[in-house]
């Protein structure tokens, strides 16, 4: 990131990060009176969170300085393959059997893929299941080795909503599948959401 954002800047030297567990950090931690700050890598991290721990996990890091970059792959209605696809990827079967070993479960075959609807904050959002097949001592059943949460377009940005952000520029890939997102914190007298759609 460094060698992508450093030549945008007067003096390549004022860049600075740090790659940390989000949850150990507050503002204090980072702040050296910046002109601006970053707040990336939340994908992966907004998929296991439920969206309240994420809107507080960015409050706590932010000021009136704070940009938020983000991504999600989306849910769609009724077209999901990449979802499905995504969750095929060798990689992703090869993370499920390591997850296994780890817990001592014998694998019988490859992970399941499934998206599943989760009732969050009053509402139906999706997560995409991974289901290891195997058994353990013997007994047969499944192994959870993943689970994602997964936004429509509409949720995503109602959630940043929620979170007390607004959304400045969205980007979509060339099959609309993931979008990233560029979000601040309101300006004061801007009401926050409370409603995810």
């Amino acid at each position: 990131m460094k060698n992508a954002i450093a030549p945008l800047l007067d003096n390549e030297n004022n860049f600075h990060y740090v790659a940390a567990n989000y949850h150990h950090l507050c503002r204090s931690d980072i702040d050296r009176k910046q002109d601006l700050t970053l707040i990336t890598m939340l994908g992966f991290q907004e998929g296991n969170e439920l969206p309240t721990a994420i809107g507080e996990l960015i409050r706590n890091l932010s000021d009136s300085t704070t940009y938020v970059v983000s991504e999600m792959q989306l849910y769609i209605e009724g077209h999901n393959k990449h979802i499905y696809d995504f969750y095929q990827n060798d990689c992703m079967v090869a993370f499920s059997r390591l997850v296994s070993q780890l817990q001592d479960f014998q694998t019988t075959g490859d992970h399941i893929v499934t998206l599943l609807a989760l009732p969050v904050l009053g509402r139906e959002l999706y997560a995409a299941v991974t289901l290891q097949p195997g058994t353990r001592d013997g007994v047969p059943g499944y192994l959870i080795t993943n689970i994602c949460l997964k936004y429509t377009m509409e949720q995503f940005r109602a959630i940043r909503q929620y979170q007390g952000l607004e959304v400045i520029d969205e980007f979509m890939t060339g099959d609309a599948s993931v979008v990233y997102q560029l979000s601040r914190l309101k300006k004061p007298g801007r009401d926050a959401g409370s409603v995810i759609q």
